[in-house]
């Protein structure tokens, strides 16, 4: 990028880049801003996610513009426009419309325009900036459909509220990595954590009768327990899971024992810095574990939906779970997981 392009971006995003004179614990959450959805990870890579009213239409497909922001660099961000298919549409030819981004040399402005045919498009470079700055400057982004007489608008009124919020926590996130790496106890030569791994695991087919008696109080009062699985770990621990009914709610429960002979007890895992998840006695909505490559995955949100919620995978190292990564998307937009706010990575 060029340095106009830096001082585009940079011009929104410094005023949330103050100084603090004191570093305290950051938590990485998503925030909401009209119809904008912002959020960090530890790492401080950030996403911005707006999108538009609905249109009257219902069969009409959405648009949404994610926003990813880099640690290593204020510019160091990328724009997509992603086309989301509603009711029984496909995600077919749109156009999106952004006032006064296409800038020649003297800097005046014309209408952007982007024609979608069912594909996601990157806005880079220049171009890109463009974009955030008419953003910053509160100028919306028009959405129309061909053939319709039907018309939307992504409300950037919000955006820069948005984009500051993300901004402070980026720098705040920054600031506490660097003071926590300049820690006495680190410089003393305590070792610095290792990076996070999984290791496969082996299901036991069938699962052991014992086990499975053993297992008889893992749901609810009231709830009937179905479907039993068992897995050996890496150290020899042993894995349960047992899915509860009840009318028509579903939850799998998760148990472990250290030892293939010992009792399973209810397990809890890490949800980073908002303690711990009773995943034994509460159980999840929806999870599975990949015994492949150790790694148990859940979400958790509204039920008969992809789209939305908190999704959470974690390893099993050989002697402990570790939290690899969490991703939240609160509005049910469209959005596939891998498009979600990022709020923790694994070392």
């Amino acid at each position: 990028m060029t340095r106009r392009d830096v001082m585009l971006v940079a011009s929104t995003l410094a005023l949330g880049m103050a100084a603090f004179t004191s570093v305290s614990p950051v938590r990485a959450d998503v925030r909401t801003f009209g119809n904008w959805i912002v959020g960090c990870d530890n790492k401080a890579e950030c996403t911005a996610v707006g999108t538009h009213d609905v249109p009257p239409d219902p069969d009409k497909p959405t648009v949404v513009l994610r926003i990813g922001v880099d640690r290593r660099s204020l510019s160091g961000f990328d724009l997509a426009i992603i086309p989301i298919p509603r009711g029984n549409s496909a995600a077919g030819a749109m156009t999106v419309i952004c006032p006064e981004c296409a800038r020649d040399a003297e800097g005046s402005g014309e209408a952007d325009t982007v024609q979608l045919r069912g594909q996601r498009i990157a806005i880079a470079g220049m171009r890109g900036a463009h974009w955030l700055d008419a953003l910053g400057k509160g100028r919306p982004i028009a959405v129309a459909w061909p053939g319709s007489a039907h018309s939307a608008t992504v409300d950037a009124s919000s955006f820069l509220e948005a984009w500051l919020h993300l901004a402070k926590t980026r720098g705040d996130l920054m600031r506490q990595a660097s003071f926590e790496r300049a820690l006495p106890s680190l410089q003393a030569g305590q070792p610095r954590p290792e990076a996070s791994r999984s290791l496969p695991g082996q299901e036991v087919l069938p699962p052991s009768p014992s086990g499975i008696a053993q297992l008889t109080r893992a749901c609810p009062s009231g709830a009937n327990p179905v479907h039993h699985r068992q897995f050996v770990l890496s150290g020899n621990s042993t894995l349960w899971s047992v899915q509860c009914h009840q009318g028509s709610a579903r939850t799998t429960h998760w148990y472990q024992a250290p030892h293939s002979d010992d009792p399973p007890a209810p397990i809890e895992l890490p949800d980073a810095d908002r303690g711990q998840l009773t995943v034994g006695e509460r159980g999840f909505e929806e999870s599975v574990f990949d015994f492949d490559f150790g790694i148990l995955r859940a979400r958790s949100g509204p039920a008969m939906r992809e789209d939305c919620g908190i999704r959470r995978a974690w390893g099993w190292d050989g002697r402990t779970w570790v939290l690899l990564e969490r991703r939240d998307m609160p509005a049910c937009i469209g959005l596939s997981p891998n498009d979600w706010i990022r709020t923790y990575s694994a070392p």
